[in-house]
């Protein structure tokens, strides 16, 4: 008779870090190439991958992860036959100008500041 924990091995190989279905925060940051704290940052602000607790412990799955990625992959540049040109500005034809701008001195306080 087998044992029942080497036959789980044969069964299910992880030998190759690639094939880990779960990954830890460190290991997700790696993959993405990205600080732990960035991931941190993502997962607080509800905008990075999804992820999961197991007892306790948070995880990402990494078919998740990859395909979290991919959907933020950014636009693909022009092919080649198909380049748009480009238009340089001149220092008239911004969009706004520095009258647009009102300096802080000409701004009224705000009603609810406290006015020693």
């Amino acid at each position: 008779m087998r044992d029942t924990a080497s036959s789980a091995i044969e069964e299910f190989p992880m030998n190759d870090e690639s094939e880990k279905p779960f990954l830890t925060i460190d290991e997700t940051a790696d993959l993405l190439r990205v600080k732990r704290r960035t991931l941190d940052n993502l997962r607080w602000q509800k905008d990075g991958p999804p992820f999961r607790r197991h007892g306790g412990r948070i995880v990402y799955k990494r078919t998740e992860v990859l395909a979290w990625s991919e959907q933020r992959r950014a636009r693909k540049p022009p092919s080649e036959g198909s380049q748009q040109p480009t238009t340089q500005r001149s220092g008239n034809d911004w969009p706004c100008s520095s009258r647009d701008y009102v300096a802080e001195t000409d701004l009224a306080p705000h009603p609810l500041e406290y006015q020693p």
